[in-house]
């Protein structure tokens, strides 16, 4: 079982380093993104400094909140269209569950985003502030967080696809997830800077630990934070599988009773 789910993973991984093309867009796109903002905010912050927060840190936590949402799969989307085109019936046919080959497709994906933007955030920043935010051996802990942030958007994007066995369109309640994540995660934004009743309403959410948590190491995050992080992450992750397969048995139930 094991070893075919590696088998697809790596498919899907060889399959997006055959898509430079996409590969050099989105890169190029994220370059584009840290270059505004860091000029933006040179600009705000010369006029009006923000206690405790430089710009070269700002610069490296958009760096790292931007490398985890350009890095997710759009397994939303992916799913919609087998449910609307019927594949998901064969595909349920298959040994193994259909929503862990997809994951293990997702991630696949995933891992390609998160090396070759990887790369490109941290080259883009460096030139672009000329040092690091935090020692090289904190930076590592990067690792975990963005591949456990990426992994936590993979299964609620999964499980917001799934929601297509009722709306047959999940756009709408993507839109809503994406725009949620970007204010109370904390996309462009620290949330220590939020009002404070914003500021307890995003981290007593997913998307504080899903963005905001591997960004804060860019604001100095220390290792006790590193490991609550994690922690929220696993937790998150946790309470998102429960709910991905109540609502696939519930997806499946209403096909069949629909006849499939």
């Amino acid at each position: 079982m094991n070893g075919k789910l590696l088998f697809v993973a790596s498919l899907s991984a060889r399959q997006r380093l055959a898509e430079r093309g996409v590969l050099i867009g989105r890169a190029v796109f994220y370059g584009l993104i840290l270059f505004v903002f860091s000029r933006l905010w040179d600009a705000v912050l010369e006029g009006e400094p923000i206690p405790g927060v430089e710009a070269h840190q700002l610069v490296w936590y958009l760096a790292i909140t931007e490398w985890i949402v350009l890095s997710g799969p759009p397994l939303h989307s992916e799913v919609e269209d087998e449910v609307r085109r019927g594949d998901l019936v064969y595909r349920l046919a298959r040994p193994v569950s259909y929503p862990v080959v997809k994951l293990a497709e997702g991630l696949g994906d995933l891992l390609v985003r998160l090396c070759s933007l990887g790369v490109v955030g941290v080259v883009v920043a460096l030139v672009i502030t000329g040092r690091l935010p935090a020692e090289p051996a904190r930076m590592l802990w990067l690792v975990p967080l963005g591949v456990g942030a990426g992994v936590l958007a993979m299964v609620m994007h999964f499980t917001i696809g799934l929601t297509s066995f009722w709306l047959h369109d999940c756009r709408p309640i993507y839109w809503v997830w994406q725009k949620a994540a970007f204010l109370l995660g904390g996309l462009l934004l620290p949330l220590p800077l939020y009002p404070p009743w914003l500021r307890a309403i995003a981290e007593a959410s997913p998307l504080s630990a899903l963005l905001y948590g591997p960004g804060s190491l860019a604001l100095g995050l220390d290792t006790a934070g590193i490991w609550m992080v994690l922690v929220r992450q696993l937790a998150w992750l946790a309470v998102a599988v429960v709910g991905l397969a109540w609502l696939f048995r519930r997806g499946v139930a209403r096909l069949e009773i629909g006849g499939g």
